[in-house]
């Protein structure tokens, strides 16, 4: 299975498809929000936000959130942790990490990730630029 997030043309909205095909249409509608200290991420922000983190943190997920988009972008030379609610799994190509761990940039300014929310998986990682890794 492929899940890919795609903007639609002049528009702060997505669409997901999931193997090629439109799977839900309007996805999210872009909001922005900056932290420069660790941060407990709200069910709100996890609809859309795209999250810019200023210094080195870590953004801490709530329990999943079903259908959930988020987007972390560092706009500094400093490590990002996303660290996923404790019960939570965060799939990076492909693989699940444990319940509770986290992933983390290779500290360069303009890493990014995005997550979307899988009720029956947990946070997969459907974009990403940078290296980022899973927490053994």
């Amino acid at each position: 299975m492929t899940i890919e997030l795609k903007r639609k043309p002049f528009s702060s909205d997505y669409d997901l498809y999931e193997d090629g095909k439109l799977f839900i249409a309007k996805l999210i509608s872009i909001e922005t929000s900056s932290y420069s200290v660790d941060h407990n991420i709200s069910i709100d922000e996890c609809h859309g936000y795209f999250i810019k983190v200023t210094a080195a943190a870590t953004m801490k997920l709530p329990p999943l959130v079903a259908g959930g988009a988020i987007t972390f972008y560092s706009t500094t030379a400093a490590a990002v942790s996303v660290d996923p609610d404790d019960a939570d799994k965060i799939i990076l190509d492909g693989v699940a990490g444990g319940a509770g761990k986290k992933i983390t940039s290779a500290s360069g300014a303009g890493d990014l990730v995005t997550l979307f929310g899988d009720p029956s998986d947990g946070w997969y990682v459907v974009g990403r630029s940078g290296a980022w890794t899973l927490e053994a």
